[in-house]
């Protein structure tokens, strides 16, 4: 009887492999790319969450994860068609709605940005993340009356958001209205007891100014 060479066995046998459907799943593509994602490797990272992607399209978090990839690739309007497929899938997905903020920012298109944000409180009009990261921006643009108006909105949407709590609370301190500020600090304080950034010295001392960085793009975990 013939015998084939133990390198052509070991490529026959993971092709049946293959064909039988033992190929890796999509979740492992995913956890390979967040792996790369986070060493900076994207375009490694682009290639696993894709084969993600094309294994189970309809999952949001796949979409999230290749628009992500784009993104710190610097293809930005890739970037956004799949952050939109990634919302249209699942609008709960807050945090897509900043990242095709940052996205239209990066082309300066400010209007576009202020719409990103905007949908995402629409659409997610009971958490908090949504208005405070639109308060962030305002924050960042120097509007300080709008950046207070969402930041309360937060507080409103979702009160038992402890980041909501310390974002206005930090606000409120660095504007000069302390006791109000030492009270949502307190409050963040009681929602999440092992906040590390709530400690005594926090009472004592005005917290620097909230200040949105020119993040890179998130990836969903």
């Amino acid at each position: 009887m013939m015998r084939l060479p133990m390198s052509q066995v070991f490529i026959c046998l993971a092709l049946a492999a293959l064909a039988a459907g033992c190929g890796p799943t999509a979740e492992q593509y995913s956890k390979e790319g967040l792996l790369n994602f986070q060493a900076g490797n994207y375009r490694s990272a682009l290639a696993a969450f894709q084969e993600a992607a094309d294994l189970q399209p309809t999952n949001a978090y796949h979409q999230y994860n290749v628009a992500a990839a784009y993104q710190a690739l610097g293809q930005l309007d890739l970037a956004l068609l799949r952050y939109n497929a990634a919302v249209s899938l699942h609008p709960g997905l807050v945090n897509a709605y900043k990242n095709m903020a940052l996205c239209y920012q990066a082309q300066l298109k400010e209007e576009m940005a202020v719409q990103c944000y905007e949908r995402g409180c629409r659409a997610n009009p009971i958490s908090a993340v949504p208005f405070y990261n639109f308060a962030l921006y305002y924050l960042d643009k120097g509007d300080k009356s709008r950046a207070e108006e969402y930041l309360r909105k937060a507080v409103t949407a979702d009160p038992e958001d402890p980041d909501a709590h310390y974002l206005l609370g930090e606000y409120l301190i660095h504007e000069g209205r302390r006791d109000e500020g030492i009270q949502h600090y307190k409050k963040s304080l009681e929602l999440r007891p092992l906040n590390p950034h709530l400690s005594e010295e926090l009472y004592q001392l005005a917290p620097v100014e909230p200040k949105l960085p020119p993040p890179k793009a998130e990836v969903a975990r």
